[in-house]
């Protein structure tokens, strides 16, 4: 899958609690709005991890957002719990933008934000997608994934991130095929892990707010969601996804084969021969409880 590079066009800070929220809002203002949130690793960016699959999403309107310390957002350091920090700002975020309700598509850190965002403002949702989302939320990482994050993350930061240090993480903990990762892709992470702000995030990881456990908020999750997981993903073994469909009260559950943590980068198509009917889905749904 070919990397497009970011339409700067699109692209707006949006003012957010004193600071600033960068979007890439593409698509219809007018259109039905899926809000996407990326990853936590390094260089990770709402369109960076998404577009693959967000625009092909042409009826709808495609929001991608980046949080603090990634991509162009503001380095502001969030005071209080990680997870309801980082809830708050998407939440402040869409009340900017004019986004009452919204289908949420989120990668793994952002999927932990989303739930806690689910617990505060349901009305946000009209679905809620996770795929890799595994840490601090009451679930152990397995240990796979503990090993990747201290062998290959936290080295990066022993100086300047590299280009191999970069197409590595992307080889050993992102993708299946490492031949089809595209340069333009490593070269955009690269230089996103690079900044200033990306620097003080894995350097001051509390720059990022308090651990902050989600497990109680688990059960309370009554927004319809989608887990769409990889069964080769080195963060979240099937046990994750199995847990999180058997507490939500409204799930569907998806493991792809040969699929790992950024399968929807990676393979969009298969992504979303699983996405769409579940979008049309959950908008039939909420368009019968309107009318009854």
């Amino acid at each position: 899958m070919a990397y497009t590079p970011e339409p700067r066009d699109r692209s707006v800070l949006v003012p957010v609690r004193g600071t600033h929220v960068r979007v890439i809002d593409t698509g219809s203002p007018e259109a039905m709005p899926v809000v996407f949130l990326h990853g936590g690793g390094p260089g990770c960016t709402g369109w960076s991890d998404w577009h693959p699959v967000g625009e092909r999403l042409r009826t709808y309107r495609r929001v991608y957002v980046d949080f603090p310390y990634y991509g162009e957002s503001s380095a502001a350091p969030i005071d209080g719990p990680m997870w309801q920090g980082l809830a708050d700002i998407v939440g402040a975020t869409l009340d900017a933008l004019g986004i009452c309700k919204a289908h949420m598509v989120c990668q793994s850190f952002g999927g932990a934000a989303a739930i806690a965002l689910a617990g505060s403002r349901p009305e946000l949702f009209t679905s809620l997608t996770l795929t890799g989302t595994v840490l601090e939320y009451g679930i152990v990482a397995p240990y796979m994934g503990e090993r990747l994050l201290r062998q290959v993350v936290a080295p990066m930061y022993d100086g300047a991130p590299t280009r191999e240090d970069m197409r590595t993480l992307l080889e050993v903990a992102e993708w299946v095929d490492a031949g089809a990762i595209p340069d333009a892709l490593v070269d955009a992470r690269l230089a996103a892990a690079r900044t200033p702000a990306a620097v003080e995030r894995f350097t001051c990881p509390e720059v990022l707010g308090e651990a902050e456990d989600l497990g109680p908020l688990l059960r309370r999750n009554r927004v319809p969601t989608l887990l769409a997981y990889g069964d080769r993903d080195p963060f979240a073994a099937a046990d994750v996804p199995v847990h999180l469909f058997n507490v939500f009260s409204d799930a569907r559950l998806v493991m792809v084969k040969d699929a790992s943590h950024h399968f929807p980068e990676e393979i969009p198509d298969t992504y979303l021969s699983i996405l769409v009917p579940w979008l049309l889905d959950c908008e039939a749904r909420s368009e019968t409880l309107k009318a009854s």
